[in-house]
């Protein structure tokens, strides 16, 4: 029963995706002329990990791939990063962008956004690859961990850059 739940949540996805997408092609002239480069790369981001995580999900419709995907921690983890670090997170920053909570002429923000933007996507790629060598039975990658830690210390030292320019930044009263 279980099963057909969640084929129906992944199809169910699919249809919001291709919905969303066709929403978003009608807005792309919005988009080119009305955002600035850093909201678009944030956005672009976002759209890659909600494509990578409904892509995800619907191989885990294959039965093996579904009991493994759930033994592996990295992939778990990967698959949790996806939706919290990439849609959310790129979410709450664009939004804020747009709403000119964050400035995004500032030089501080821009180089947040692309330390955050790397340090996640390599996030991703160690953990989805480390799984991916798990279940073929490669063993661990040379340097996981430290990739690991770079990657983490990235976004970190990028929420830092950020609430730099955030306390750097003026603040008019609300009326």
């Amino acid at each position: 029963m279980l099963k057909w739940i969640n084929v129906f949540g992944v199809l169910l996805q699919i249809v919001a995706f291709v919905y969303f997408y066709k929403m978003l092609k009608t807005n792309i002239t919005y988009f080119k002329t009305n955002l600035n480069t850093t909201t678009k790369s944030i956005y672009i981001l976002v759209l890659f990990s909600l494509f990578f995580k409904i892509s995800t999900q619907l191989l885990n419709l294959m039965p093996d791939l579904f009991e493994v995907s759930h033994q592996i921690r990295n992939l778990v983890i990967g698959f949790i990063h996806l939706t919290t670090l990439g849609i959310i997170t790129g979410i709450l920053f664009g939004v804020l962008i747009e709403n000119k909570v964050l400035d995004h002429k500032s030089k501080i923000l821009s180089y947040g956004i692309k330390i955050f933007s790397l340090g996640y996507i390599l996030n991703e790629v160690l953990l989805f690859l480390q799984g991916g060598f798990f279940y073929l039975g490669i063993g661990k990658i040379s340097g996981y961990f430290e990739g690991l830690f770079i990657s983490g210390f990235l976004i970190v030292i990028s929420i830092i850059l950020i609430m730099i320019m955030i306390l750097n930044t003026k603040q008019e009263p609300i009326p």
